[in-house]
């Protein structure tokens, strides 16, 4: 992503760049919703001569993620003169621009969410509420990344065959990931299950 960002910027192909920003946030905001403090401001700085970057604190993170969503948003709207937009290479929302600020945007109301109780958020998020129509609305907005051409539920992760369809017969789940994903683990994610148990693991055939 920050490879798109660099040379997509450098290119003025905006929107590229727009788009690697708000998947880079959307990435870094998992990270720090797992694991807390992980690396952010040295981050990805090996050639530069930071070969074991620096942990920051999470609290600390969420406002750049915020500040980089709005300069991916910006960035998509950056009217720049001939410059290509994506397509069909853009596996997520086949270069609908309105479905990617959508996106962006309701992340930010997803990072305000989860900071409400530490700071006060109240003026962020009632202005992404007024304006509904910025926010996704609807499934065919998902902000979902397909594993596959169809679409359908039987779209499923790669690892559904070795999984299911052969018994198991080539790899078995790991049971400590499949306690974290069930919300069983006492330090990890505790009682949050995850909703991709079922595409990941049971067979959904009738």
């Amino acid at each position: 992503l920050d490879v798109i960002i660099k040379q997509g910027t450098a290119e003025t192909r905006y929107v590229y760049a727009g788009i690697a920003k708000i998947l880079k946030a959307y990435t870094f905001s998992i990270l720090v919703d797992v694991y807390g403090d992980c690396p952010y401001s040295e981050f990805n700085q090996f050639e530069s001569g930071t070969k074991q970057p620096k942990y920051d604190q999470g609290k600390d993170i969420y406002p750049q993620l915020i500040a980089l969503i709005d300069q991916g948003i910006a960035d998509i709207n950056n009217p720049a003169p001939n410059a290509s937009k994506p397509g069909a290479d853009d596996y997520i929302y086949k270069g609908n621009t309105t479905n990617w600020i959508k996106a962006a945007n309701t992340l930010k109301l997803k990072l305000y969410t989860q900071v409400r109780l530490v700071q006060n958020v109240t003026a962020q998020v009632t202005a992404l509420l007024a304006s509904p129509s910025t926010l996704i609305n609807s499934q065919a907005e998902s902000f979902m990344m397909p594993f596959g051409p169809f679409g359908t539920t039987d779209d499923r992760h790669p690892a559904y065959g070795d999984y299911n369809a052969t018994q198991r017969g080539g790899q078995l789940f790991s049971p400590w990931l499949y306690e974290i994903m069930k919300g069983r683990n006492p330090n990890i994610l505790t009682g949050s299950i995850d909703p991709r148990i079922p595409y990941y693991i049971y067979n959904q055939k009738t």
